[in-house]
């Protein structure tokens, strides 16, 4: 697996700054005539001191320069870390990721003067590797522009940011990085955020949840996928480590043939919007990566259905010894490789897998929607998660054509105690969860 990466934006997530901010917006707005609230301090949650003090000025006509308000507002930053404190756990947390190996960043949209100034009274700065301000960029939250300085710098580790603010899960979201929403107030939403916490304290447990196989990438409510004409340039190293494993794979086994398979490149989320750029690889650069053998290579897109029919049961399928991952694992069913020919119509492709794999027809098929994207860490391939409501009544009787030896439905309310008692794939465990805990199915 990759190296991992937590980002962390700074006021709210580290420290606890959130009510100050606001006492202080507030008093400055009043001072000058204008008529504060919760609602635009929310908006102004993410954008850099410059853009705030434009905004305010422009919004609220006040009658001062942009440069004497941001005079004011870093009179009053400037004494703010003598009386700050970080947020509850917080130093737990950046201690206990730093002794496992994680690499702990900052990225926030306040100048380094400030940030510098918190971490130094906290004692913590020295557990960062990495501080990217709002000085460094040209571009504050919620342009993705400071989390790509950040992933520019790893480019080789699975990321993820911890945000308090809409504006830095658009960022984050639109440099292509999961994120954890840190909710203490427990407010709703409507983010999209990859995971959502209380308290630093769950992170603990959601550390060991994300270091299982398969991870959830991104929520999703519509999908725009893209396929890129460029050829993948692999270094000549991989090319011709991989073209040895692939010649000794095709010598046991006849079946292999080296077509183009649809692979992942890159993608961006923005409130639910999923924009999935794809590239065509041909499979002997591929295989490889999916048999654990080579690192960092191309990753295989695939699809796989949650079907729920009207008695709320969801249908499972037990894979076969046939196939060459997670022999005989149950999984949510159907499930396959996203073709060169539905690159571009996904629900096209996952209703013809269901009908391939257990014969239920489109005619059958009430809905389908994609609704999120899962990355399986260590097979290296990304998934779409797509919800199939059927009208269809549970049978015993399937035509199976190899790629399941078993076909069974199950309550969906039961679906944990069946995932505890059987070996299941990691992507039907991450689909089932994204489902679970969505806010919008």
């Amino acid at each position: 697996m990759k190296p991992w990466l937590f980002i962390f934006d700074f006021d709210g997530v580290i420290a606890n700054t959130s009510q100050a901010l606001y006492n202080i917006y507030e008093t400055i707005v009043c001072n000058h005539g204008g008529h504060p609230s919760k609602k635009e301090f929310g908006y102004l949650n993410g954008p850099n001191l410059n853009e705030i003090a434009a905004y305010l000025c422009h919004k609220h006509k006040f009658d001062c320069t942009t440069e004497s308000l941001k005079l004011e507002f870093n009179q009053q930053f400037s004494q703010l870390h003598r009386t700050t404190q970080p947020t509850e756990h917080i130093r737990d947390l950046l201690l206990e990721l730093h002794a496992k190996d994680v690499t702990l960043t900052v990225a926030t949209s306040s100048n380094r003067e400030y940030i510098d100034a918190h971490l130094d009274s906290f004692a913590l700065g020295n557990l960062f590797d990495l501080v990217i301000c709002g000085d460094d960029v040209a571009k504050a939250k919620p342009s993705p522009d400071i989390y790509l300085k950040v992933i520019e710098k790893y480019p080789k580790h699975q990321a993820f940011v911890i945000e308090d603010s809409d504006n830095g899960i658009i960022a984050a979201q639109q440099a292509s990085l999961p994120v954890i929403f840190y909710n203490p107030e427990k407010r709703s939403h409507n983010n999209h955020a990859s995971y959502e916490i209380n308290s630093h304290l769950e992170i603990h447990s959601l550390f060991k949840e994300l270091q299982s196989t398969a991870i959830l990438s991104s929520y999703i409510e519509e999908i725009e996928c893209v396929i890129s004409n460029d050829t993948l340039d692999f270094p000549p190293e991989f090319k011709e480590q991989a073209h040895q494993i692939w010649q000794k794979a095709c010598a046991s086994n006849k079946q292999l043939f080296n077509g183009n398979v649809t692979c992942y490149s890159h993608h961006t989320s923005n409130k639910g919007h999923l924009k999935l750029s794809l590239h065509k690889v041909e499979y002997q650069y591929v295989y490889p990566s999916i048999q654990g053998k080579l690192r960092n290579g191309p990753a295989p897109v695939g699809v796989n259905g949650l079907v729920i029919n009207q008695s709320g049961k969801a249908l499972l399928g037990k894979r076969s010894n046939n196939v060459s991952e997670y022999k005989e694992h149950w999984e949510l069913a159907p499930a396959g490789g996203l073709a060169e020919e539905f690159a571009l119509d996904c629900l096209a492709q996952i209703k013809d897998e269901l009908y391939e794999e257990t014969g239920i027809t489109n005619s059958n098929i009430l809905s389908s929607r994609v609704f999120c994207l899962i990355f399986d860490q260590f097979n290296q391939v990304y998934d779409l998660g797509i919800l199939i409501k059927v009208n269809q009544k549970e049978q015993s009787n399937y035509n199976f054509k190899g790629e399941y030896s078993e076909l069974q439905w199950c309550e969906i309310g039961q679906l944990d105690c069946f995932f505890r008692s059987h070996m299941i794939t990691p992507t039907s465990k991450a689909i089932y969860e994204a489902y679970r805990k969505s806010t919008y199915l």
